[in-house]
C-alpha cells in the first residue's frame, strides 16, 4: 500500500525511525492519500452506489441557478468570503482505530495538518506555508524535511476552503450540469467539474436542501486512475455557515475512513509564522 503512494513516499530519514513511529507514519500517509486523492487505482468501475438517472422537466435548471441556491443554503457567498482562516479539530477512524487530527487553513494558500495516534505519542505534521512544503515528526528540528514538487502540489490543492464550486471561474474550472440523479432515494443535481485534463470531480447536490452529498474524484496520474469518493453529512451551522461535520472517504469501497469534525473555528487570528518551517 505504501509503495502505491508515489507522491508521499518515505524518504531515507523516515526509513531510519523506530518501528512504532513507522507505523504511525504509514497511518498518516494513508490519511493524506485519501484527502488529496493520490491512491492509485486501475479500476474505472468504482462510482456512486444505487445511482439512477432522473428525468427533469424543468428547463430552467442551470449551473448558475444551482450554485445560487447552493451558496444561499450554505450561508451566503459573501459570508463565505469573509472567512479568512479555518481551524478544525477532528477524530479520524481507520480500521476501528481513532486518531486525532488538527487542520488549519489560511487564505490565500496556507495549509497545515497535524496528526497524533494517541495523546502523548509523536506528532506528525505536513504543511504548505505559501511557498514551501515541509513535514516533520515530533519537535525535533532534525526530523524536518522539505517535500518534493508532487507532494507540495498535493498540499496546495488542500488550501482551498470549500470546494472547486466556490469561485470556480477564478480557478479555471469548467462546470457542466449532467442531469438529475437519484442516489439512495435522494434526488440530486449532478455536476461535472473539469479541474484540468487529468482531473474530474462529480458533485451531487441535494435537490431539496442543496447540501453537497457526494464528491467523486477521478484523476489520472502516471497513466493510472486515482478514484476517491467522499460522502458528506451531519451538517451544522458554524457562525452562520453550513459545514459538514462527518466525511466518509472511500477508495474503491475497499478502504474506508471516517472523519468526525469535533470543532470548527473561523477567523481565529492564526498568524503566518504558524506555518513556518522549524529551523
Amino acid at each position: 500500500m505504501i509503495q502505491q503512494l508515489e507522491s508521499l513516499r518515505l524518504t531515507e530519514t523516515f526509513s531510519k525511525i523506530k518501528p512504532n513511529i513507522k507505523s504511525s507514519v504509514k497511518q498518516l500517509l494513508l490519511i493524506i492519500s485519501i484527502n488529496i486523492v493520490i491512491a492509485l487505482e486501475t479500476s474505472a468501475e468504482f462510482g456512486v452506489e444505487n445511482e439512477e438517472p432522473v428525468h427533469s422537466s424543468d428547463k430552467r435548471v442551470s449551473i448558475s441557478k444551482i450554485l445560487d441556491h447552493y451558496f444561499t443554503a450554505k450561508g451566503g457567498f459573501g459570508k463565505m468570503l469573509e472567512v479568512t482562516s479555518i481551524v478544525s479539530k477532528n477524530t479520524l477512524t481507520i480500521d476501528g482505530k481513532k486518531n486525532f487530527v488538527r487542520i488549519v487553513k489560511k487564505r490565500p494558500n496556507k495549509y497545515k495538518i497535524s496528526y497524533q495516534v494517541e495523546e502523548g505519542e509523536n506528532l506528525f505534521v505536513y504543511c504548505y506555508n505559501g511557498n514551501t512544503g515541509w513535514r516533520t515528526i515530533g519537535n525535533s528540528k532534525s526530523n524536518v524535511e522539505l517535500l518534493n514538487d508532487g507532494e507540495t502540489q498535493n498540499l496546495i490543492e488542500l488550501t482551498d476552503f470549500y470546494s472547486y464550486l466556490f469561485n470556480y471561474m477564478e480557478k479555471g474550472v469548467q462546470l457542466r450540469f449532467i442531469g438529475m440523479s437519484r442516489v439512495n432515494g435522494i434526488d440530486t443535481y449532478k455536476i461535472k467539474a473539469i479541474i484540468n485534463k487529468n482531473k474530474t470531480i462529480y458533485y451531487y447536490i441535494d435537490e431539496e436542501n442543496y447540501d453537497l452529498r457526494i464528491a467523486l474524484t477521478r484523476e489520472v496520474k502516471a497513466n493510472e486512475i486515482a478514484i476517491t469518493k467522499k460522502i458528506f453529512g451531519d451538517y451544522k451551522r458554524v457562525d452562520g455557515i453550513l459545514m459538514a461535520h462527518k466525511i466518509v472517504s472511500y477508495k474503491r469501497d475497499v478502504y474506508k475512513q471516517t472523519l468526525i469534525v469535533n470543532e470548527y473555528k473561523f477567523n481565529s487570528g492564526i498568524l503566518d509564522y504558524y506555518f513556518d518551517m522549524p529551523r
